[in-house]
């Protein structure tokens, strides 16, 4: 069953109601949502390019902890950026605000926290660059894009620092960033 916005979308399957994005077709395979999609691709093409999945068990068990505790950092980050994008004027308050921006100051700890045992030039679940990296750095580029102080959150910003100009990413960087690097300065009080 197509739906009338996966068509204008291209997308070639829809077994929701609502649009699930994205959405990734091999061969026969339709797999929805980027985590799912991540997973997938790495398991496929695993002989090709960088090998983002360890072999070792402690390290295999870092890198999907880091990668599904980048979920609550992003769903903090957005309840901060987006506020007033989704919360309607007339039901904000200055609280709630602050409360978000203490949750994600507190998560930003945690992750610092993270660098830090790893040590100088890490990744997030060691030395090598793993599927951790790929689903959670656009989170961290994004704290920055939005005013993040690399002094008030110096191994995040090493990290940031590390990753940003490899050849993957700065091919995947958005356009309007490339255009406008500076961003807004949402985050620049966290």
């Amino acid at each position: 069953m197509l739906c009338n916005v996966h068509e204008q979308l291209g997308c070639v399957y829809c077994s929701f109601v609502l649009p699930q994005l994205p959405t990734f077709k091999h061969g026969e395979n339709i797999v929805n949502d980027s985590y799912a999609v991540c997973l997938y691709i790495e398991n496929q093409f695993k002989s090709q390019g960088n090998k983002l999945i360890p072999d070792t068990a402690a390290e295999l068990a870092l890198t999907y902890q880091r990668m599904f505790e980048g979920l609550a950092l992003n769903d903090k980050i957005n309840a901060v950026i987006y506020y007033e994008y989704y919360v309607p004027e007339a039901e904000r308050l200055d609280s709630a605000l602050k409360r978000n921006k203490d949750e994600l100051a507190s998560e930003l700890k945690l992750w610092e926290g993270y660098l830090e045992k790893l040590g100088p030039g890490s990744c997030l679940a060691g030395q090598q660059f793993s599927l951790a990296d790929v689903t959670v750095f656009p989170a961290v580029a994004n704290l920055f894009r939005y005013g993040l102080l690399a002094d008030r959150y110096p191994k995040l910003a090493q990290y940031h620092a590390l990753l940003k100009d490899r050849p993957s990413i700065k091919a995947s960087w958005p356009p309007h960033w490339l255009e406008n690097p500076k961003g807004q300065d949402t985050l620049k009080d966290v």
